[in-house]
């Protein structure tokens, strides 16, 4: 696992990001504010950080009941976690923005005394992923972090308000759930046939290296690989972050000089985010 931190410093960001979440929540005025560049308003994605963090804190409790019935039968990440989502919110009941704060924030406490007995190398059952799908206790903290940064982000765009992310907080997003979850949503039919070494050196942070096989990714330190990469990027964190969950496209952070490719193919840069599926 390739971890910008340890778990314990994970779960303070978690926290404070967290109260950032409930406190923005409860400053909506207007939860069918429309969101830019999504389908959502405001108080549909408030209620999606509401579904997600119970979701975990019960999977990470040993309990999936109360989710798996919005757990669809179909094939393909993008299909299940779409079926999933929208299921699941219109589940969901509508409440104040008041109430909806209180109960974001008394699931992420849920799901933070839940992980408080489990060590990051045990695993959660993540069946919403796919069929007997699983992912570690570490990487579940990760995720959330993931979710109340860039999901924060999006309500905070809907309101018109700043919503700053630091590259240490992007950091501990990438390392360990997003390098953690790229095999689960690598397009393998896209893949098949790549067979080239990718480096992504991250500012600040670790340098990894991945290469697709067979329609699958390997994804190490890059000190465990022992040959000449293909392309290497060179990623302001929050940049990659950003472009990872499809909220900034690659060419302004290419501008800005926030994403810089170089090596024998360095085009292969360019190709890399469509190697990927939309959750």
């Amino acid at each position: 696992m390739i971890e910008a931190t340890d778990q314990s410093t994970a779960l303070v960001t978690l926290r404070e990001v967290g109260a950032r979440v409930v406190d923005l929540i409860a400053a909506i005025d207007n939860l069918d504010r429309p969101v830019p560049g999504l389908e959502w308003t405001v108080g549909d994605v408030a209620a999606h950080i509401l579904i997600e963090v119970r979701a975990y804190a019960e999977a990470v409790g040993g309990s999936l009941a109360a989710i798996a019935v919005y757990v669809p039968e179909v094939d393909g990440y993008s299909r299940r976690m779409a079926a999933m989502t929208h299921g699941t919110l219109k589940a969901e009941p509508r409440r104040t923005p008041a109430e909806l704060s209180a109960a974001v924030r008394d699931e992420l406490q849920a799901f933070l005394r839940a992980v408080g007995g489990r060590a990051g190398t045990d695993t959660v059952e993540t069946p919403w992923y796919g069929a007997n799908e699983t992912i570690t206790v570490r990487t579940a903290v990760s995720l959330q972090i993931g979710e109340m940064l860039i999901h924060g982000l999006d309500i905070a765009r809907g309101l018109g308000r700043p919503w700053p992310i630091t590259p240490a907080e992007a950091l501990q997003v990438i390392c360990p759930s997003t390098l953690a979850m790229m095999p689960k949503v690598v397009d393998a039919p896209r893949v098949r046939g790549y067979d080239d070494l990718y480096r992504v050196n991250f500012r600040g942070g670790p340098r990894i290296g991945f290469r697709f096989t067979n329609g699958s990714i390997d994804v190490q330190d890059w000190s465990s690989w022992k040959q000449r990469a293909a392309v290497t990027l060179s990623a302001d964190p929050v940049a990659f972050l950003l472009l990872a969950y499809g909220r900034k496209g690659q060419w302004p952070l290419i501008a800005q000089g926030k994403l810089v490719a170089y090596g024998r193919k360095p085009w292969l840069a360019l190709q890399m985010r469509g190697l990927f599926v939309n959750p």
